[in-house]
């Protein structure tokens, strides 16, 4: 059966740049995706004809996959780009860690001045990024959600569509 996972192997052995661009292939050929879709959509959308539409398709398809990939709170590109970035193979434990000792409000039994403060650091680098992650979609669905929920020039709504009340 055809396998579309590919094992890679011997990471540990390469260096700071390598890593980089094992796990920023992905992200870059998605975004790459996007950019060309969006520049066929542009050029063929006075054309006519409807290859405007496949490419609009392929362009919001290019950046969303681009956008999830990029995530850094799922074990995919954007997270091993950033511990790659950070110089910390096991962040979310560090991140958790540090999170854990800072909810009970002092030092972890166990660690040195050090390595809480290389943990808070983790912790604000994580927390920062997964921020600027929700984002996006936070005021994406805020605005959809106030599109169909005001009341338009001619009055209708997507919530008076769905409750139409008695003509007398």
């Amino acid at each position: 059966w055809p396998r579309f996972f590919t094992q890679i192997g011997g990471l540990s052995n390469l260096d700071g740049s390598s890593l980089l661009w094992i796990h920023g292939t992905a992200p870059l050929i998605r975004l790459g995706t996007f950019g060309v879709a969006a520049v066929m959509w542009f050029v063929t959308r006075e054309q006519g004809n409807s290859l405007y539409k496949l490419f609009l398709l392929l362009s919001t398809m290019g950046f969303l996959s681009f956008f999830f990939s990029i995530n850094p709170l799922m074990r995919g590109s954007g997270y091993h780009l950033l511990t790659v970035l950070l110089d910390m193979p096991d962040l979310r434990q560090r991140a958790n860690m540090a999170l854990r000792g800072r909810a009970r409000g002092g030092q972890q039994r166990g660690m040195e001045e050090g390595e809480v403060s290389e943990n808070l650091f983790a912790l604000k680098a994580y927390a920062l990024a997964s921020i600027i992650f929700m984002l996006p979609p936070s005021f994406s669905s805020a605005g959809w959600k106030m599109k169909w929920t005001m009341p338009s020039k001619s009055g209708a709504s997507l919530s008076s569509l769905a409750a139409p009340s008695s003509m007398a």
